[in-house]
């Protein structure tokens, strides 16, 4: 008996402790979908630099590793809100971030459809031409990210891609030019010193590569 008494207060023991853990994590589960979906509304709401804000929320709750989740709070108000370009911008994003090859297709429409409707969306246009980067459209890119530099010519990310974009193309002279541009701007960036090097190497310049 006195054994029976034993498992029995163990087996009530476990079965509380199991209750307090479910109750936990479903307190917990219940705070971070609030956060995020107060984060979301704060940010669709947003009058101004609404692109930043998209690209700050999404990494935000990438990190987070609720990414899907908020993928599903654009897609359910994507019909309300399919002629605003910082949404379509905000969900390419997202996407984009997931990078599977499905993920990235659906990115892509929707930058484009960002910078139909808002042409003169920067990020869109970057993020646009980076994705015809990913893709080796060369050509497209190359027009994304040179309209990034007519709407902002010190936007040096912009100008490192293009010469990513030359140089996957061997036109090594016009990536060599829009590197030192990069250079020029941030000039305490590393990317570019690299693909300075990347260019010598391709040419058999070996001890320039290497400086």
């Amino acid at each position: 008996m006195k054994n029976f008494r034993i498992t029995i207060s163990i087996i009530i023991a476990v079965f509380i402790l199991q209750t307090v853990c479910v109750v936990a994590f479903a307190a917990k589960e219940e705070k971070w979908r609030k956060d995020l979906t107060k984060d979301y509304q704060k940010v669709v709401k947003a009058e101004s630099k609404q692109a930043e804000l998209h690209r700050g929320l999404v990494r935000k709750w990438a990190e987070e590793k609720h990414l899907d989740d908020l993928i599903l709070l654009y897609e359910q108000d994507l019909q309300t809100r399919a002629n605003d370009p910082y949404f379509h911008y905000g969900l390419g994003f997202a996407y984009a971030l997931k990078g599977d090859e499905d993920s990235m297709e659906k990115a892509l429409l929707h930058f484009q459809e960002a910078v139909k409707l808002q042409p003169n969306m920067i990020y869109g246009h970057f993020s646009l031409g980076s994705a015809y980067l990913l893709g080796k459209d060369y050509e497209k890119a190359k027009v994304e990210f040179e309209r990034c530099i007519e709407l902002d010519p010190k936007f040096y990310i912009a100008h490192y891609n293009l010469g990513e974009v030359f140089r996957e193309q061997g036109k090594y002279a016009e990536a060599l030019q829009a590197y030192q541009n990069a250079l020029q701007i941030k000039s305490k960036w590393e990317r570019p010193y690299y693909g300075i090097g990347l260019v010598y190497f391709a040419q058999g310049d070996l001890n320039s590569a290497t400086q």
